[in-house]
């Protein structure tokens, strides 16, 4: 059976996340960014060959998941030299109009700059695989899964 995972295009890069083992033998997600490479055509194409990969810890995806319920408003992983990828939690824009959104960045290989927006039923779509694995992982019901996530959301406001 194929992992789980959920994908995330825009104009400038995609996202893949998707659940994976860890060298502990532990449940964890996968994160997987990438820059466009021809956007010109009916669809983009994607330079999946030099994505960028960040493999969450165990306390990082805690805190993905927090972002991704909306206890924190943001959240940043940094590996070794100038790998980063970062999250923010965006309102709609005060007129009212349009929605909110996940604003995902990261520095992909040769310093480049990668964006995209995630819209409110992907935000959903990554809540579920996230909050699936921890669940497996933890083997604890989904309130006290929830609870544990809020209360240690909680000491970073």
């Amino acid at each position: 059976m194929k992992p789980a995972k959920v994908k995330c295009y825009g104009d400038a890069a995609a996202l893949t996340v998707e659940e994976s083992v860890n060298s502990g033998n532990s449940l964890t997600i996968n994160l997987e960014l990438a820059r466009i490479i021809d956007g010109t055509g009916p669809t983009n194409h994607y330079d999946w060959a030099n994505k960028v990969i960040f493999q969450l810890s165990s306390s990082d995806l805690y805190m993905f998941a927090g972002l991704l319920l909306g206890y924190i408003p943001s959240f940043r992983i940094e590996k070794k030299g100038e790998k980063w990828i970062e999250f923010e939690r965006q309102r709609r824009g005060s007129d009212g109009k349009g929605y909110g959104s996940l604003y995902i960045k990261g520095c992909a290989k040769g310093g480049k700059l990668c964006t995209l927006p995630a819209p409110p039923g992907k935000v959903a779509e990554l809540s579920q695989l996230v909050l699936g694995r921890i669940e497996k992982r933890t083997e604890c019901s989904p309130e006290l899964l929830i609870a544990s996530i809020k209360g240690g959301c909680a000491l970073l406001t």
